[in-house]
């Protein structure tokens, strides 16, 4: 029972510190390229087609504070839906 006990304590402390060491280790941050969502082109998406990109008014844009978004609407059969991807 004794050595149960501490191999579950050894067990907790390894994974705990190597948590710690995952979580605080340096991390190198890539950055974004900047307007990189108005290089893909959306033409369809399976039968969807693409219509030209909605641009988001300004004041929306500071609100949501984004570095970059695209909004386009798709159109099938008389149905539309529209993509919106912000960051």
């Amino acid at each position: 029972m004794g050595e149960t006990n501490f191999f579950k304590i050894a067990l907790l402390i390894c994974l705990l510190s190597g948590t710690s060491l995952i979580i605080y280790w340096p991390h190198s941050i890539v950055p974004i390229k900047e307007n990189y969502l108005n290089e893909i082109h959306f033409e369809s998406l399976g039968e969807w087609k693409a219509k030209v990109r909605v641009p988001l008014d300004q004041q929306i844009i500071k609100a949501l504070e984004l570095d970059d978004y695209v909004n386009i609407p798709f159109f099938r059969d008389g149905h539309e839906i529209s993509l919106y991807i912000g960051y």
